[in-house]
C-alpha cells in the first residue's frame, strides 16, 4: 500500500511540475516555413513536378505548396500543448522534417509526449545558436536567404534559447543542431508536493528524476549530460559549449542504421575535405588535379546526402498519421 501511495504521489507529481517557474500563455506551435518556400529558396518552380518524390514517398503522396516543411515551438509549454503538437504534425504529416525549438521549458510531461512523436516520426530538431555558453542565442529564420542581405533571426539575445525542459525535445531530434542549451534538474511549484513529508517528498522527487533519466537514456543522450541535468541546482542553469552540441548532433542507432545503407567518405576523402577547407579559408588557390578530386568527393558526399534522405522520408511516408503514445 505505501509504495503504490508513493508512486501515486509521484506520478501526481510529474503531472504538475515544470523545469521552470515561469507561467504564462501556452507554447505557440506554428508552421516557420511551407514546401513552397523551400522551392523558391532553392530557385526550383513549384508547378514544375519534382522527379525525386517518387523516390522520398512512395506511397504516392505529394506536398501541396502550402505543406509545412518546418514546425516552431515558440514559448513555455503548458498542459495541452502535446495535443495541438499533434494536430498540427497529423495534418502535415509526412512532410515536416524539422522542428525549431524557441522556449524556456515549461512541463516535462508535455515535452515528452511532444519529444517522442518528434523521434517517432523521424524529425530534425534546431536550437538557436550561441558561441559563448550564455544563454544568449540566434534563431535563423528559415524563410530568409542566408547568402543575401535580408537574412532574418527568429529570435536572438536574451531568451533566445532552449533551456530545462525544451532540452528534452531538442534531444529527441534524429540530428540535433544549435547550441543555446541549457539544463537544470526539475522544480515544482505544487503545494500538494512541497507540503509532502521529508521521506515522500524525497521519494516523490527521486520518482520524477528516475522518469526524465529514463526518457533521455531512451533518445540515447550519453549518461555525463544527464549528470550536468540533475547536478545543477533548480534555481541555476548549466549552458552547455559549441562541442558539447557537436557531441550530441547524431543518435548513435540511427546514424549506424544510415550508415549501414548509405555509407560515408572514407577517411583520406574526409581528410582532403579538411585541406581544401583549410586552403579555401586561406583564400589558396587549388590545382587541376585538386579541384578534380574536391569535385568527386563532392558528388560521392551529395550521393550519401540523397541517401540518407531517401531513407528517412521513405520511412516517414510508410508510417501511419501520428499519435500520442
Amino acid at each position: 500500500m505505501k509504495t503504490n501511495l508513493l508512486l501515486q504521489m509521484a506520478c501526481a507529481a510529474l503531472m504538475i511540475y515544470s523545469f521552470t517557474l515561469s507561467r504564462g500563455a501556452a507554447a505557440e506551435i506554428s508552421c516557420a516555413a511551407t514546401w513552397e518556400t523551400d522551392y523558391e529558396m532553392r530557385g526550383l518552380n513549384w508547378d514544375k513536378p519534382d522527379p525525386s518524390w517518387a523516390e522520398l514517398y512512395p506511397s504516392g503522396r505529394r506536398p501541396k505548396p502550402t505543406t509545412c516543411y518546418t514546425l516552431l515551438l515558440k514559448g513555455a509549454l503548458r498542459s495541452g500543448d502535446s495535443e495541438i503538437f499533434l494536430k498540427v504534425l497529423s495534418v502535415h504529416h509526412p512532410f515536416v522534417r524539422t522542428v525549431l525549438l524557441w522556449s524556456p521549458g515549461g512541463s516535462v510531461v508535455e515535452a515528452m509526449k511532444i519529444g517522442r512523436m518528434v523521434r517517432k516520426n523521424m524529425l530534425k530538431t534546431w536550437a538557436p545558436t550561441e558561441l559563448d555558453a550564455n544563454g544568449l542565442g540566434h534563431l535563423y529564420d528559415p524563410t530568409s536567404d542566408p547568402l543575401s542581405r535580408n537574412t532574418r533571426d527568429l529570435c536572438d539575445g536574451e531568451g533566445c534559447n532552449c533551456a530545462s525542459a525544451c532540452f528534452l525535445i531538442w534531444a529527441s531530434g534524429i540530428e540535433r543542431y544549435g547550441s543555446a542549451l541549457g539544463l537544470h534538474r526539475p522544480t515544482t511549484n505544487s503545494t500538494d508536493f512541497t507540503d509532502l513529508p521529508p521521506d515522500r517528498g524525497s521519494s516523490a522527487y527521486r520518482e520524477i528524476l528516475s522518469g526524465v533519466e529514463q526518457f533521455l537514456l531512451e533518445m540515447e543522450v550519453p549518461q555525463r549530460f544527464i549528470d550536468k541535468m540533475t547536478g545543477t541546482a533548480s534555481n541555476n542553469v548549466s549552458w552547455l559549449i559549441w562541442e558539447d552540441q557537436e557531441s550530441l548532433q547524431e543518435v548513435s542507432s540511427i546514424s549506424e542504421l544510415l550508415l549501414a545503407s548509405c555509407g560515408s567518405l572514407s577517411r583520406d576523402e574526409r581528410d582532403f575535405s579538411y585541406q581544401v577547407n583549410d586552403r579555401q579559408r586561406a583564400k589558396m588557390a587549388l590545382s587541376e588535379r585538386q579541384q578534380s578530386l574536391r569535385d568527386r568527393v563532392r558528388q560521392h558526399q551529395d550521393a550519401i546526402n540523397k541517401c540518407r534522405e531517401i531513407k528517412i522520408e521513405a520511412f516517414r511516408d510508410s508510417s501511419p498519421s501520428p499519435r500520442i503514445n
